[in-house]
């Protein structure tokens, strides 16, 4: 067999070192969605081979920071990623919460597992907040109200994201730094 553990772990890291590239992200937004559909379903189909040894090696099927390097977020259900000890999951949130390919329950479970880290969004200090990642589009209005949006690097960050709700997109005024961001405006 010449798909072999390691030989599947290095294909995966290599896509998603190539993933997160400039001309990777470039492809990625002109890909349509169908294609990205049909390129998930293959690294899935190859992360399966990985998941299915590691489970078989730990009973309880837990990845810990490595597996996921080695895989991808997305290849772990949403029970598996909130079973991580507390060290290896801030460890490897940045990684986590990075995957554009996770649903709504996997980013739900990582912000729900966040929190119970670090505390409340109000509590958290910028670089936490930042690690959230795609994770920071499930947060509630109460949570959006207490974003210190004052600091330009959180601002910077939640005008990135593209995946926000309706609600959530009414709940920032149209005068509010949120329109100089979406603009490219920040002179």
């Amino acid at each position: 067999d010449v798909l072999t553990t390691e030989v599947v772990e290095m294909v995966l890291r290599s896509e998603g070192r190539w993933g997160v590239s400039d001309i990777g992200r470039i492809c990625r937004i002109q890909q349509g969605r169908s294609a990205q559909t049909v390129l998930l379903s293959k690294k899935l189909s190859l992360a399966t081979r990985v998941v299915k040894n590691i489970v078989k090696r730990r009973r309880e099927g837990i990845p810990n920071c490595i597996d996921i390097k080695a895989t991808f977020p997305t290849a772990w259900s949403s029970s598996q990623l909130a079973g991580m000890a507390d060290s290896e999951f801030s460890d490897c949130l940045g990684i986590l919460t990075s995957d554009q390919d996770l649903s709504a329950e996997h980013l739900k479970t990582l912000l729900t597992r966040t929190k119970q880290l670090y505390g409340s969004v109000r509590s958290m200090k910028p670089w936490q907040v930042l690690q959230l990642g795609q994770a920071v589009t499930q947060l509630s209005d109460r949570d959006l109200q207490d974003l210190d949006v004052s600091d330009l690097g959180i601002l910077s960050f939640l005008g990135e994201m593209d995946e926000w709700n309706k609600k959530q997109t009414l709940w920032f005024p149209a005068a509010s730094p949120w329109s100089v961001i979406r603009s490219g405006n920040l002179s």
